[in-house]
């Protein structure tokens, strides 16, 4: 089985879902092709775990910014010259010379299923799909968040093309049930879609450390990812300082970086938690972990999420979670059992789950022991592929290619 997966860049810091797919699968025997439309700026960061790699990647340039580029494209067009000019006739010179690239990228390989990982990737190659579904061809889709959620509220034609999509491809792939519930009311049909949660490898997040460490006076409090709005750091900062107005020791370890930097930066000076709130910016896998192993608690403090992989890698190390109810978290967590659930948009809830769980030594014992069982047998990466694998074989099969 071949499948080509079509992905903004890869490896991406922010994007560890598609490593672990790509890596997953390949162990399986499947040939994975990744289609990128940029170049990544993070390779460094996943220099430690490339040998898990095949390195099988196609660069996409619809701008020709080099000579290889230009023969690329050149190579492209002598090699189909009746199906080239055809699609300029039909749709002009420009537009004509893009979905050319596009279609004839997609197709590079003959895979047998074409996954987009966003579902505004999916609607960038919505004029491809008829001609992929004349060959074919399945395509999958996923949609994991702000996408789908944040989105269609900024631009309403971005509901219709949702819309468009799912009527267009073979499957979409929803990482949560909260999220393939929501996708109903822009057309998905559930018998269409499959739910399969994000996994870890559980053996990569292992503490080398107890927890939790009771005897430190200033407590390490951790949250990883991206820095905009659909993290919630504005309400985090608000409970940092509830926080120190109770009295409580702690550095807050933000580990990531992102287009909200100055007004998390603003909001740190603002709220006067200047020696409270430490930013890391964009680190490795392995420096990630390292700030695990001294972490005694994980905050993830979302307004939305699809379901984190962060909360997963923490819980795997038995470091007691606190998240909000959003998105898919309250799938993964029970409250008081394997975290602490709270209200989104809420920093008076989220200081007192931290506070709560920081005083509270046999409760943040309990969960943290609890979080990493919780991952073993649910949240496996073994267990998303197997989900992938069995959803590729069965559209594959239900028509010969």
């Amino acid at each position: 089985m071949h499948v080509k997966l079509v992905v903004n860049s890869f490896p991406a810091a922010s994007e560890t879902f598609l490593f672990n797919l790509v890596t997953g699968l390949e162990k399986r025997g499947v040939t994975v092709t990744v289609c990128a439309n940029a170049r990544t700026k993070d390779t460094g960061l996943y220099t430690h775990r490339m040998k898990h790699w095949s390195g099988n990647i196609q660069y996409i340039s619809f701008r020709p910014t080099s000579i290889s580029d230009i023969i690329q494209i050149t190579k492209l067009v002598t090699l189909n010259p009746i199906f080239f000019s055809k699609i300029i006739r039909a749709k002009g010179i420009k537009k004509g010379i893009k979905y050319f690239i596009k279609l004839k990228s997609l197709l590079k390989g003959n895979p047998d299923i074409i996954h987009f990982s966003f579902s505004g990737l999916g609607i960038n190659y919505l004029d491809c799909l008829p001609h992929l579904q004349k060959l074919s061809i399945k395509t999958v889709v996923s949609c994991r968040g702000t996408a789908e959620k944040v989105k269609p509220l900024l631009e309403p034609e971005r509901g219709k093309m949702l819309n468009l999509l799912f009527s267009q491809v073979s499957l979409v792939h929803c990482v949560s049930r909260n999220m393939q519930d929501g996708l109903v009311a822009f057309g998905l049909v559930p018998q269409k879609a499959f739910v399969n949660y994000p996994s870890i490898d559980p053996s990569n997040f292992k503490r080398i450390s107890p927890i939790p460490i009771n005897n430190k006076m200033v407590k390490d409090i951790v949250t990883t990812g991206n820095l905009n709005f659909a993290k919630g750091y504005i309400f985090a900062l608000q409970a940092m300082k509830i926080l120190k107005e109770r009295g409580l020791k702690f550095i807050y370890h933000i580990l990531g970086e992102g287009p909200d930097r100055a007004m998390i930066t603003f909001a740190i000076h603002e709220l006067g938690l200047i020696n409270e709130v430490v930013l890391h910016g964009r680190l490795s896998s392995l420096e990630v972990v390292e700030q695990l192993n001294r972490a005694d608690l994980f905050l993830l403090p979302s307004v939305y999420e699809g379901l984190a992989n962060a909360a997963l890698e923490a819980m795997a190390m038995e470091i007691p979670l606190v998240t909000t109810k959003a998105g898919g978290m309250s799938e993964v967590v029970n409250h008081k059992q394997n975290g602490m659930l709270v209200e989104c948009f809420n920093g008076l809830a989220i200081a007192d789950a931290i506070e709560e769980l920081l005083l509270s030594p046999e409760l943040a014992a309990n969960i943290a022991k609890a979080g990493r069982e919780t991952v073993e047998k649910n949240f496996k990466l073994e267990n998303q592929i197997d989900i992938f694998l069995d959803q590729y074989k069965m559209i594959v099969s239900s028509n010969q290619k």
